[in-house]
């Protein structure tokens, strides 16, 4: 099913090809030859050797790889239909001129190509070069969201000092390295500082100490204190006039300043 096919100069000043290696390059050009009318050809690296490099010394490996790099690309596309695999060339039509009397597909069924691609969310029909617009699968798209929701979301420390933000990065470093854990999203990371700081009482020292005492002691998480150095336990009067509560010293001395008694 060889077709004659059009590269129009827009293809070399595209910067998105520009980062694929030449051979691959060679490669995704000689998928549009052997593609059927709709941009779709079979995934079978001995046919595309066959059908491209007929007199070339090249390993399958090497085109598996070439492949590869285009799918990383978004220059192809990779999917399953009745347990055989496919690659679809992106926005194909946009670019080849094609007569609609004759098109004929490599799918099982003709009739619903573009219903096949449409749900699949591959078939696109807009006049755009290569690399723009890029069509993206359905997962791909609720990933993107996924994305852009967590990147609204700053990350609010409850204590502004760098020493605290180090001590929270040696906490981070030690979950990962002893349990192989992380804050896979940030709102995760948010909910265990302000859990923190609910345990310390919303004083810096103690969040400090929570956090060492649970790497000290081996822990997966943070856990409010319940003795203090000499061995005694903390009480909440005790946290209120701790030296370290600069909190409530701080309260103390707006109070003093406004002239209210306590």
């Amino acid at each position: 099913m060889a077709r004659i096919r059009t590269i129009k100069p827009e293809l070399w000043e595209d910067e998105k090809i520009s980062e694929i290696p030449i051979p691959a390059r060679l490669l995704f050009i000689g998928t549009w030859n052997f593609a059927d009318d709709f941009g779709v050809i079979t995934d079978s690296v001995k046919w595309i050797k066959a059908k491209i490099f007929p007199y070339d010394s090249l390993r399958e490996h090497d085109i598996k790889l070439w492949l590869e790099s285009l799918v990383q690309n978004r220059m192809l596309i990779h999917f399953d239909l009745k347990d055989k695999g496919y690659y679809y060339i992106r926005r194909f039509t946009e670019h080849q001129i094609l007569d609609k009397r004759y098109t004929r597909s490599i799918l099982p069924d003709t009739e619903s190509v573009e219903k096949v691609l449409a749900e699949l969310d591959l078939y696109k029909n807009t006049t755009t070069l290569h690399s723009e617009h890029i069509v993206k699968t359905p997962e791909e798209k609720e990933k993107e969201k996924e994305k852009e929701k967590e990147k609204e979301k700053e990350i609010i420390f409850p204590f502004l000092s760098d020493e605290f933000k180090k001590v929270w990065e040696k906490w981070i470093s030690y979950r990962k390295d002893e349990f192989k854990k992380s804050y896979k999203k940030r709102s995760t990371e948010q909910a265990a500082l302000e859990n923190l700081s609910k345990l310390s009482g919303g004083i810096e020292n103690i969040a400090v100490e929570i956090i060492n005492e649970s790497i000290a002691n081996q822990w997966q998480g943070l856990f409010e204190l319940k003795k203090n150095h000499n061995g005694t336990k903390i009480s909440n009067g005790q946290l209120k006039n701790s030296k370290s509560a600069g909190a409530y010293e701080l309260l103390a001395e707006l109070k003093k300043d406004i002239g209210i008694n306590t």
